[in-house]
């Protein structure tokens, strides 16, 4: 039983080292977002995981995202108090979760920590030092005020931009060498020049050619400190340095969905950065880039274009097998000696033959109900079945009793003539003629002359 006990738990150890693992597997190939869907399973939702490598890594992962409307950055201003309080919004999704809090409010208002939908009616205008957008706490990507009891808040207002403008956050304007202006969406980290608002609350627009930044410190390259919006540039013709691209003052999120296929033609692919402590930091990517895939296990099957991916799966199938081969095997083994040792102990209940020595010697006639009677020199059997001695051995007659031998005719001496008034000799062996009877062994024990 302990033997037993110590192989299933090797068998658990196997399985436990190889499946259940926290380990995630980057595969060594690349593929579209919907190949590495069907490649492997692909890690969706966690934020932290463990890989071999310690290299900063971009990977699909197991989601899709679509994007809220795109918001236009007002400034700071003071929000009278309402009906609706402020809700409390979490540090780094300041933006997106007051997207969500104010879905049926055309404006939104953002704090460090609290969210409020306010009316257009409803903002004012102020000119106080306190009331300064700055970069939202853990989300470079958005601006908010600092919390205060003045209600202020940095202020935004919902746009609609029908054009495709491809995947981002943060909106650029570029101008081609036709001198056509489209707008683009691109990642909020980018260092470009800027698009400003002319004058504080006018609608003139200037160009900023002077410093390349980052969506959240571009305002402060500006005079007005605003950058200039969507609603108003695609109303103008702007003079920009062709083929290259300047921020606007508008920006959006995406909505993460794990888990699950793409089913609508608006809906986008993400990928993560893997940092060296396994954090993942997502984003949305082009479907149809090429990227490995981040996996729950090393198993990969080949998808559409043959490509050659990990099969480690084999590997834990030929271990599995080999353990069950030897576990079988083992049990074969034990059955085979319990049922030998069990033979043994059935045997053990007859009494085994021993040696006749100069004290003893037994005669047994393996017939069931059978008496052997000394009668002089003339041993009488008797038996319950009716048997016919006249061809084994018959010298006696047959009595009342059962048959009668001689056994002068059925015991040959093998050395000497047998002496029965001398039973002391101890070196007297007999060989029993049995002819066809079943086997007759003879036990004399110390027989006194009658």
């Amino acid at each position: 039983m302990y033997f037993l006990w110590s192989l299933t738990i090797f068998c658990v150890y196997i399985v436990d080292s190889k499946v259940k693992t926290n380990e995630a597997f980057v595969t060594n190939n690349s593929f579209t977002w919907m190949q590495a869907k069907s490649s492997c399973k692909l890690i969706g939702q966690d934020s932290n995981v463990k890989t071999a490598s310690d290299v900063i890594q971009t990977v699909w992962i197991d989601a899709k995202a679509t994007y809220s409307p795109w918001i236009e950055y007002l400034g700071c201003f003071q929000v009278n108090r309402q009906k609706k309080a402020f809700s409390y919004v979490t540090a780094g999704k300041q933006v997106h979760e007051c997207l969500q809090i104010c879905s049926d409010y055309q404006y939104i208002g953002i704090q460090q920590t609290r969210c409020i939908c306010p009316l257009s009616n409803s903002i004012v205008e102020i000119n106080d030092q306190r009331c300064e957008s700055k970069t939202c706490v853990q989300d470079n990507d958005g601006l908010c005020v600092d919390d205060n009891e003045e209600v202020m808040y940095a202020v935004y207002k919902k746009v609609s931009i029908e054009s495709e403008v491809g995947i981002g956050n943060c909106l650029t304007m570029v101008e081609n060498s036709a001198g056509t202006d489209f707008y683009w969406a691109n990642r909020c980290d980018l260092r470009l020049y800027q698009v400003c608002e002319h004058e504080k609350n006018k609608t003139g627009i200037q160009t900023a050619e002077i410093i390349h930044d980052i969506w959240t410190l571009s305002h402060t390259h500006c005079s007005s400190g605003k950058l200039g919006l969507y609603s108003v540039t695609n109303l103008q013709k702007l003079q920009l340095i062709s083929n290259t691209y300047y921020w606007l003052g508008d920006i959006r999120r995406p909505t993460y969905t794990f888990y699950s296929d793409i089913t609508s033609s608006r809906d986008h692919c993400v990928a993560a950065i893997i940092d060296r402590s396994g954090n993942l930091e997502r984003y949305v990517e082009d479907c149809n880039k090429s990227l490995p895939a981040l996996c729950n296990h090393p198993d990969v099957t080949v998808p559409t274009g043959g490509l050659e991916v990990e099969r480690d799966h084999i590997t834990l199938i030929v271990v599995l097998i080999s353990v069950v081969v030897f576990a079988g095997l083992v049990l074969v083994l034990l059955c085979m000696r319990i049922k030998k040792n069990h033979s043994h102990r059935l045997h053990s209940k007859h009494p085994s033959s021993k040696t006749i020595d100069s004290d003893k010697a037994y005669a047994e006639i393996r017939k069931p109900d059978t008496d052997l009677k000394p009668i002089s020199n003339i041993y009488s059997v008797q038996t319950q079945s009716e048997y016919d001695h006249i061809n084994h051995c018959k010298n006696g007659t047959e009595n009342k009793n059962g048959n009668i031998y001689d056994i002068n005719n059925s015991i040959e001496e093998s050395e000497d003539h047998y002496d029965h008034t001398n039973t002391k000799e101890h070196d007297k062996q007999f060989a029993v003629n049995s002819g066809d009877y079943v086997q007759i062994s003879v036990r004399i024990n110390e027989v006194s002359p009658l």
